[in-house]
């Protein structure tokens, strides 16, 4: 049997290794550029990496006179979008300064899909329209399935497997190559589902212990990727 999420959504250490049914298409997105590794930040930032201008790969759209894509600026906009506290707008800064200094460009398929949320290709597949969300009629449903993608998309290092489940741990060290993934297809996806579990919460108290534990590990890893 596949273990039933908790009821306040706060699985954040324990999630079973059988979730996976909210897997996106494989062939949605296009192969583009491989994803910038930390050692390669610098370079980004000079432009050696950058493509001004002009359309890239990956389906990356051309750069506005701020060096900003058109993908960015609308991503910013719908995270931004109803609060979310000190956390969330920490996890906003720190995925818009991994954007910057990867110059906005990253791999034109995402990672790590076979244990996605299934809302993601659909919403990939509307060219990231920041309109009205996916429809997630249980919350707590959609939270135990992201944790499973979180966990396939972080380092091994991270991860401590039990008999039924999987932890990640706050500790170690290794590389965050897995994670260090930028562009339309890179930490974005990650960060729109928190969007999406936050707001379909609809200030449910009960349920925001396990949405502010997943905030607190994307946070966690993201203080360490550059």
């Amino acid at each position: 049997m596949k273990k039933r999420p908790r009821a306040d959504g706060a699985d954040s250490d324990e999630y079973s290794d059988e979730e996976g049914d909210g897997s996106g298409s494989e062939g949605e997105e296009r192969a583009g550029t491989p994803p910038l590794r930390p050692a390669q930040s610098k370079r980004a930032e000079g432009g050696e990496g950058g493509r001004r201008g002009k359309k890239g790969g990956g389906g990356q759209t051309a750069l506005g006179d701020d060096n900003v894509p058109a993908w960015a600026s609308s991503a910013k906009v719908t995270l931004a979008a109803g609060g979310g506290g000190d956390s969330w707008a920490k996890i906003m800064s720190l995925w818009w300064d991994l954007e910057k200094k990867a110059s906005f460009i990253g791999p034109g398929k995402g990672k790590g899909t076979s244990m996605r949320p299934k809302e993601v290709a659909g919403w990939i597949s509307r060219a990231r329209s920041g309109g009205p969300q996916p429809p997630i009629v249980d919350v707590f449903s959609f939270a135990a399935r992201w944790w499973p993608w979180w966990v396939e998309i972080n380092p091994q290092w991270r991860v401590r497997t039990g008999t039924t489940v999987k932890r990640l741990a706050k500790e170690g060290e290794g590389d965050w190559d897995s994670l260090a993934s930028t562009g339309p297809n890179g930490m974005l996806n990650v960060l729109i589902c928190l969007r999406w579990w936050y707001d379909a919460l609809r200030g449910d108290e009960g349920g925001m212990e396990g949405w502010n534990k997943a905030v607190e590990d994307v946070k966690w890893a993201l203080e360490r990727i550059w």
